[in-house]
């Protein structure tokens, strides 16, 4: 057993048997809906909440993606690539590198805190399923967002963001306050065979790591995240 994997293992349980949280434990499925002039992408991801951990789960790329807030701001990152059973972790070094810079609540709430004193409040909300909806709108930057904002899970219920021909829109479908199926699957997760994102470079004749270079799925992540001023953060190349 890996001493990363130990560590982590010691780490994931004292997390969970910590009674102390910011924020409520989530799991919720979104639909998201890219269009791009007459262009349109569907999928569906899947984002997990607990105490200072996230993690979101793409199906259609057979990827998940996990965050793990650190006290001095140099939050861990790993990609899994689940039908491969591999996963690359990117130091912070790296994610500066690729200008990673995400703040935390955007990590654990999916947009910036910032943007709900920011964006205009509407005077009317709704309650749906024991939960008041807020609304508001409003420009940030070049971006034009709308966010319809659940207040006691503090997530997104419908999230649209627009800037010019481009448009991203992320719909709620489900969500619970049960995230010990995620919690399971992270653990069997944190056992693929892991690679750091600074030696991937000395691997490229991996064919699986040249694949998921080729395709974006290393050097990117999150895609279509935003900074308090309404600016997508972007992940630059190295290779």
């Amino acid at each position: 057993m890996s001493r990363r994997y130990t560590a982590f293992i010691i780490l994931l349980f004292s997390l969970l048997s910590s009674h102390v949280m910011a924020l409520p434990e989530v799991t919720a499925t979104y639909q998201s809906t890219s269009k791009q002039g007459f262009n349109k992408k569907v999928s569906n991801f899947t984002f997990s909440r607990n105490n200072q951990q996230v993690v979101t789960i793409y199906p259609q790329k057979n990827t998940a993606e996990y965050w793990q807030k650190s006290a001095d701001g140099r939050h861990q990152f790993y990609r899994f690539f689940t039908a491969n059973q591999c996963s690359v972790y990117y130091p912070s070094s790296d994610l500066r590198s690729l200008n990673i810079n995400r703040n935390w609540d955007s990590i654990e709430q999916l947009v910036p805190a910032i943007w709900l004193t920011r964006l205009k409040k509407m005077p009317a909300s709704q309650q749906a399923d024991s939960s008041t909806i807020e609304h508001y709108k409003g420009q940030l930057g070049e971006l034009w967002i709308e966010l319809d904002w659940r207040s006691e899970q503090q997530i997104p219920q419908r999230l649209l963001t627009k800037k010019g021909y481009k448009s991203k829109e992320l719909i709620l479908q489900d969500f619970s306050l049960d995230t010990k199926s995620i919690e399971q699957q992270l653990v069997g997760w944190m056992r693929f065979s892991s690679i750091d994102y600074a030696d991937v470079g000395d691997s490229e004749d991996d064919p699986f790591l040249a694949q998921m270079i080729n395709q974006g799925f290393i050097e990117h992540a999150a895609s279509s995240v935003y900074d308090a001023n309404g600016k997508m953060i972007k992940s630059g190349h190295v290779h």
